[in-house]
């Protein structure tokens, strides 16, 4: 409403999991979005680390205005990929879907369904095992 009171246009584009119909590819991802915005950098496990960690979710709000863009980060929070020796994600994958080599989404996306089968109650269709080591808090 905020905006609009400025002549500012905006949309926030939603994200559809509908991985059995549509495979791995999606329209719009909010984490690229923000990794393009200049929040963060992937880590082993695909997901962005920021300077807050990689414990959280992203959203995107497209808008008409011309904002100053976020200067990328010129260091690397994933402590493997900066040379550090870690991949705590590559071990608590219950699935060994994740390894450095990369990421099998359809043994992951197994295993979520599984997970949702076992646990409906939860109304979740997550695992996260592998954003929980050292790179789910903030950066040192």
């Amino acid at each position: 409403m905020e905006l609009a009171k400025d002549g500012v246009k905006a949309v926030a584009p939603l994200m559809v999991f509908d991985h059995d119909k549509s495979g791995f590819d999606v329209v719009w991802s909010h984490k690229s979005a923000a990794y393009a915005a200049g929040l963060g950098t992937f880590g082993v496990h695909h997901m962005l680390i920021t300077k807050a960690g990689c414990a959280g979710r992203f959203g995107t709000l497209l808008i008409s205005a011309d904002i100053p863009p976020t200067p990328r980060p010129t260091e690397e929070f994933c402590r493997y990929k900066k040379g550090e020796k870690c991949l705590v994600c590559v071990d608590r994958c219950p699935v060994s879907a994740l390894s450095i080599r990369g990421f099998d989404k359809e043994k992951c996306y197994r295993q979520l369904k599984e997970n949702a089968r076992a646990f409906p109650e939860l109304n979740q269709f997550a695992c996260g095992k592998c954003a929980t080591g050292p790179c789910a808090l903030k950066s040192r």
